[in-house]
């Protein structure tokens, strides 16, 4: 399979990265998450929030990445299974790279 190439603005990169540390300020999400499938996932957003974190040290106006299979799904499962509102910015984005993702892997 091969990678998943995203573009995004600064803003979709800051949105997510706090989503993520949301998750992972909530009290011991490791032990929270009751299935080996959402650690799996937890483990998968938290290396894409990682990335992304990478890629805000410089300035830009546009940004790209490479996702693995793995993280792309991730972040579809992510979109599908916590944020489900397409209306909002994050939600908007996050649904583009779903519905991406979903036609990349499961079409």
């Amino acid at each position: 399979m091969k990678a998943h190439k995203i573009k995004f603005k600064r803003p979709f990169a800051e949105g997510y990265t706090d989503l993520v540390q949301k998750l992972l300020c909530e009290d011991d999400p490791v032990k929270r998450m009751d299935t080996d499938d959402d650690k799996l996932l937890l483990a998968a957003l938290v290396e894409v929030k990682d990335k992304l974190a990478a890629k805000l040290l410089h300035q830009q106006e546009l940004y790209s990445l490479k996702l693995t299979p793995v993280q792309s799904i991730a972040l579809r499962l992510f979109y599908n299974d916590y944020v489900k509102d397409s209306t909002s910015y994050m939600g908007n984005a996050l649904m583009k790279i779903a519905n991406e993702s979903h036609q990349k892997f499961t079409v």
